[in-house]
């Protein structure tokens, strides 16, 4: 008589070419990329420049976009350690430490409290948003004076 047990899960997405594979200190000192020059508010698109290849190149541009906390019991065999949702958290924290290390604190010191990269994310887009809307607004009504 055939077994009526579900088919395991199909793996998460985003762990292949994870910060995390075998050991959480070699692959960690190996994602170590320099930025030329830190995040300031007048070179956001410099630095976007060299931020997203470098999280694209490693899989891990999505944690940057996408908000998705594993559930911290897939299986049973994760129920005591919580195996999915620990890798999850640690893909995050060296994430948002190496992120937050290329961002001028002089400049932009509010940005440099999140608790997750995704977050971080968020408010550096909402903050240059605003910049270059006020720019643009500032350009619109220069343009209209000249004339």
């Amino acid at each position: 008589m055939a077994s009526a047990s579900a088919p395991p899960p199909p793996p998460p997405p985003g762990n292949g070419g994870s910060l995390l594979g075998s050991s959480a200190v070699t692959t960690a000192k190996e994602f170590l990329h320099s930025i030329s020059q830190n995040l300031t508010n007048s070179n956001y698109l410099l630095w976007c420049q060299q931020v997203e290849p470098v999280l694209k190149g490693h899989h891990l541009f999505h944690l940057l976009t996408q908000l998705q906390i594993p559930p911290e019991h897939l299986t049973i065999a994760d129920r005591d350690a919580g195996v999915e949702f620990l890798l999850w958290e640690q893909q995050d924290q060296l994430l948002l430490l190496w992120l937050e290390s290329t961002i001028s604190a002089a400049g932009l010191p509010r940005l440099v409290s999140c608790k997750t990269v995704c977050h971080l994310w968020d408010k550096l887009h909402m903050h240059f948003h605003s910049i270059v809307r006020a720019k643009k607004q500032q350009l619109r009504n220069d343009l209209r004076t000249f004339f």
